[in-house]
């Protein structure tokens, strides 16, 4: 009696587990975030590390022997016929570490779930030989017998895609069935046989495309290997004959400079030496908004000075009077900075007497 107590809660276990995991799993597909992403990453590795925890848990249980079919097994343990079909999926999804690595291990769990159906019947082995190792149609053959595989694999594909459609159809039909709270058994069992039989054809898809990136990754590691070769080769080359070589000389540096806009570094190059950055009006302009210069257009006529081709005789008395007055008034105002100029000149004046100059070699 107690040794049946455990198995069932070793069953119960092992299927609350699952049903974590599997929950999981249909949540990527209403995930918007990016395949790279680290939180989507983080869920799929968590996924797997359930789906192997579970894995390990049905092994250690025995609950598949190969003496036997799915019909005959209890509906509790149709869903364990999955694990690696999405251990393969989600090990499909990974972005980080070799990509080889991640290939060689999805097809090692889609070739284990195929051949698990196989040998419980729910699926056939020529087809999946087919899907396997499909050999190509022989060029030594006629052309009568080229169109004829050409048109039953047309045909085969078409079935396959009918079926596909079928299978898709039903199973939203069981998944709202199963999402009732009152489920028989029966709908349990055909709810996980129609998401096996669907897993049987995407894991054929898979194997086909698997093995065709394999050749590419195969061709591309090969193609590296003899380009770090011929690099490593090259290296040892120039290092062994660096002493009979010349080296050029290195490249004079330009210098660089802010030019005004994309047209002179495009006509004459950033950093040519003759081209003004400015026009004068525009540094005007520019003394201008930093208030340095006044603003024309705010000066009233008036107020500007006449030029010199504009002043008459009178003007020229009239500046001259107004200067004379307004040192007068600073000398009466005793102004001690007007004092102390008037006295410096007058002793400059008595020290430098008009036309000395600068009388080297003149007699």
């Amino acid at each position: 009696m107690a040794t049946s107590d455990n198995v069932s809660s070793d069953n119960k276990k092992i299927c609350d587990m699952f049903d974590d995991a599997f929950e999981l799993f249909n949540s990527f597909d209403k995930c918007p975030d990016p395949m790279n992403e680290t939180t989507f990453q983080a869920k799929v590795k968590r996924c797997m590390h359930l789906f192997e925890e579970t894995t390990k848990l049905v092994s250690a249980a025995d609950i598949f022997s190969s003496n036997e079919r799915y019909d005959e097994l209890p509906t509790e343990h149709l869903r364990y016929f999955l694990l690696p079909a999405f251990l393969g999926e989600l090990s499909l999804k990974l972005c980080n570490g070799s990509r080889t690595d991640i290939v060689n291990m999805a097809d090692v769990y889609f070739k284990d779930f195929l051949s698990r159906c196989i040998d419980y019947g729910l699926s056939s082995r020529e087809s999946n030989s087919r899907s396997i190792s499909a050999l190509p149609i022989d060029s030594s053959s006629g052309q009568h017998a080229q169109l004829t595989a050409m048109v039953g694999s047309r045909n085969a594909k078409l079935q396959k895609f009918r079926e596909q459609k079928e299978l898709e159809n039903r199973l939203k039909i069981l998944q709202e069935c199963m999402d009732t709270k009152e489920v028989d058994e029966d709908t349990t069992r055909d709810y996980y046989i129609t998401i096996i039989k669907m897993y049987v054809m995407k894991a054929r898809d898979e194997l086909d495309s698997l093995a065709m990136e394999k050749q590419i990754l195969e061709h591309m590691e090969k193609a590296f290997e003899d380009y770090f070769v011929a690099e490593e080769s090259e290296s040892r080359c120039s290092s062994s004959s660096s002493h009979s070589r010349r080296r050029l000389p290195p490249k004079p540096l330009k210098p660089v400079i802010i030019t005004k806009d994309e047209v002179q570094k495009a006509v004459y190059g950033a950093g040519y030496p003759s081209l003004p950055t400015f026009t004068v009006q525009e540094f005007y302009d520019q003394r201008v908004r930093d208030g340095i210069f006044p603003d024309s257009t705010k000066i009233l006529p008036a107020d500007l000075p006449k030029p010199l081709q504009q002043m008459t005789d009178e003007d020229i008395e009239a500046e001259q009077l107004k200067a004379d007055e307004e040192k007068d008034q600073l000398e009466d105002d005793d102004d001690p900075e007007a004092i102390e100029r008037a006295r410096a000149m007058d002793e400059y004046k008595d020290d430098h007497r008009r036309g000395w100059g600068n009388r080297h070699n003149r007699s």
